[in-house]
């Protein structure tokens, strides 16, 4: 990981145009990282065979048995690829947005948060759209800024402060406080802050979930 804290974002329309018409960035479904983490062993296999590490026997062999014990009908190429388009993926997944998806899949961590935080320096961005909670978490960015912590782990995105966090480009951000200067002038700022201070609460629960003893 960098070193930077995460940056936590509110969900927003032009947050989520974003992401997701950003050429640079590729998705991974909940569902998804979860399928590869069960294959990874015979997804090794068969990147061992492309080598010329192992023969391609061996990896079709590794391959049948993986079918027979899941159900799946994983072929060579799919897992060459990394590309399975049989998988359901229920409303209300995370989402993963990144500039490297293969070296995220082929981590080792099942957490995807860890494994988020412990790509290697091939992977400049990382970023997850917790779907039900309405946030967007910024792991690992090519934009670095100090910004006020929440937590030992995390800072809020658009807040001026004194820890390192991994942030959004200066332009995405600055759209980003003038949609929210426009919902200012129309709605209460009071009902606002209990907005903002509910995310806080979920963001520290979240990470208090995966680092918390």
């Amino acid at each position: 990981m960098s070193g930077k804290a995460i940056g936590l974002y509110e969900v927003s329309r032009t947050l989520i145009d974003w992401l997701s018409n950003n050429d640079t960035l590729h998705t991974i479904e909940q569902s998804a990282f979860d399928f590869w983490r069960e294959a990874l062993s015979v997804v090794h296999v068969v990147r061992l065979a492309e080598m010329g590490k192992t023969n391609r026997l061996s990896a079709m062999s590794a391959l049948r048995q993986f079918n027979e014990e899941t159900g799946h009908n994983l072929s060579y190429e799919d897992a060459r690829d990394l590309t399975y388009s049989r998988l359901f993926s229920p409303e209300g997944e995370w989402v993963v947005f990144t500039d490297n998806p293969i070296e995220v899949l082929l981590g080792r961590e099942d957490d995807i948060t860890d494994a988020l935080i412990t790509a290697p320096d091939s992977v400049q961005w990382a970023i997850i759209w917790l779907v039900a909670e309405h946030q967007i978490l910024v792991i690992q960015s090519p934009w670095g800024n100090t910004r006020e912590p929440i937590n030992e782990y995390a800072s809020e995105g658009l807040r001026p402060g004194t820890v390192p966090t991994s942030v959004l480009p200066p332009d995405i951000e600055a759209a980003l406080r003038y949609d929210i200067d426009g919902e200012r002038d129309s709605e209460d700022s009071s009902s606002d802050y209990g907005v903002h201070e509910t995310a806080i609460c979920e963001m520290e629960e979240f990470m208090e979930n995966h680092y918390g003893q």
